[in-house]
């Protein structure tokens, strides 16, 4: 309990003394917290890759091709 008040007090002093939108990257909304358009368009197009190619492997962002070989669905 002695700890634990004085980091609680701490990370209070320290939340309270940061910007109003230090939380949200981009200048966002508090409605769209942790998104951006870039990430959108990423997700979006990881989406159809896997939609187009049974084979794709959302780690690595390839798939097997015809060839045998994988491939990457963003070049």
């Amino acid at each position: 309990m002695r700890i634990l008040l004085p980091l609680a007090l701490l990370a209070f002093a320290l939340l309270a003394g940061a910007p109003a939108n230090a939380a949200m990257p981009m200048g966002g909304h508090a409605g769209q917290f942790g998104t951006d358009p870039t990430t959108a368009r990423r997700q979006n197009d990881i989406n159809e890759c896997a939609r187009k190619y049974p084979s794709f492997d959302s780690l690595s962002k390839t798939y097997k091709g015809r060839d045998g070989r994988r491939h990457s669905c963003f070049e």
